[in-house]
Parts: structure tokens; sequence; C-alpha cells
């Protein structure tokens, strides 16, 4: 989630009239309202958990700015931030977003879970496959077709039988291998 300053707070006066702490204030307590969710309302509880310099004067500058305005929740003095509803993302939305999220990684998840070997899908699994699985897997099926070929009484056997458990070292560009140039070992007279 994150906060939108839009293109016309660029233009618009509301927000060129406001002094430079008067207008962090403002892209401060619009972004706290969209990561705590709160639609653009801020109580006077919550005013020792946001940002300097948000502040009840800052909020008070915002209202006579037209940024925001002040209304009573109950008993309770609340700054409503103006512009949010056109602005911001709410948290109605929001919670759809996480909703829909949640749902699609179920399903992936689901989807996944009907596509490894063995349980009725594909031959093939977008899980990787370790170098050792391989081996043991080979090994395995290598195995399995030496006594199919010996209950069928034939004695061909595949010339890769064995499954590969080390590769040749490659040399490093630039090293000399002291094996290859044995001028190298000798000494210098």
């Amino acid at each position: 989630m994150d906060m939108r300053y839009c293109e016309r707070w660029m233009n618009d006066r509301r927000v060129l009239r406001l002094n430079d702490l008067e207008h962090r204030g403002f892209v401060l307590a619009m972004t706290w309202s969209v990561s705590n969710r709160t639609d653009g309302v801020i109580t006077a509880g919550d005013l020792p958990y946001l940002p300097q310099p948000v502040t009840r004067e800052t909020l008070e500058a915002l209202c006579r700015a037209g940024l925001a305005s002040e209304e009573l929740a109950g008993d309770e003095v609340v700054w409503v931030m103006t512009d949010y509803s056109t602005s911001q993302t709410s948290r109605a939305e929001f919670d759809s977003m996480t909703a829909a999220r949640e749902q699609k990684k179920i399903a992936a998840r689901n989807r996944r879970s009907t596509n490894r070997v063995g349980e009725g899908g594909p031959e093939f699994s977008d899980v990787p496959v370790t170098t050792q699985a391989s081996a043991s897997a080979s090994a395995s099926a290598s195995a399995q077709g030496q006594e199919k070929d010996k209950s069928a009484g034939t004695k061909e056997v595949s010339g890769d039988s064995e499954p590969a458990t080390s590769w040749p070292v490659a040399a490093i560009p630039g090293e000399v291998d002291p094996d290859t140039f044995d001028w190298l070992s000798r000494e210098v007279a």
C-alpha cells in the first residue's frame, strides 16, 4: 500500500499556499492515514503516534487551507482529509485486494498439489528436481530396467547404467595447469 501524491496537487492553490512545515504535515498525515487504513480520519488520540510535524496546529492549518475538515464524532474531535476518498485507496478496497490475493494463493497452491507426479497429474512437476534426487531416481529406474531385462531372458544392459556422481573440474581461464606444462616446475638455471 502506498500513498499517492496526485499531480493536481502540484497546481492546487490549497497545497501551494502551505508553508514547508504544513506541506510536510499534509503529506505525512495522508501517508499515515493510508498505512493505518483510517480512510483519512485522524483522531485526537492518534496525534501522539503521528510523525512530526503532524500536530494539532498543523491539522488546523490544513483545515484553514481546505485540505482537512474538523468534525465531531460523538464527543471526540476528528480531522478528515478532504481529498482522501478521491486520491487514495480506501480500507474496503484494501481488504478486497487482500482477500483476492489470498484466493489466488489458495488456487495456486491447489493447482500445484494436483499437478504433482504420481498423483494423477502430468508426468512433470513445476518443482525443480535436485541433482541428488535425479541421480537416485535414475539409479532406481536403471535397476528396474535391469530387472525387466533379466525377467525377459535378455542380458542386454544399457551402456550408461551408473549415474554420474562427479564431474571433471574446469580450469579457470588464465590459470596454468602444472601437469600440462611441466616446464613451469623445472628450476631455471
